[in-house]
């Protein structure tokens, strides 16, 4: 029983294959290239956004040390 299974898998199998085949499914190598210029084009993304928001990063992190310079400026000075 479990090779008459495997048997009408295979052809099952065989003929979807056949099917894809005769209507002109592109081969797998364009998969790989597909993902391929996704992976490229996600990495440029990745590159000009992180480029675009250096600038605001480094803005927020002045800005946090200024007011933690200010903050322990005015503290000092009480504490004494």
């Amino acid at each position: 029983m479990a090779s008459e299974e495997s048997a009408v898998t295979t052809i099952v199998n065989l003929a979807g294959e056949a099917k894809l085949t005769r209507e002109g499914v592109k081969a797998p190598g364009y998969a790989v290239v597909s993902i391929c210029k996704s992976l490229v084009a996600g990495g440029v993304v990745g590159g000009v956004s992180r480029t675009a928001v250096a600038p605001l990063e480094r803005l927020k992190i002045l800005l946090q040390n200024i007011l933690c310079s200010e903050i322990t400026y005015f503290i000092l000075p009480s504490e004494i």
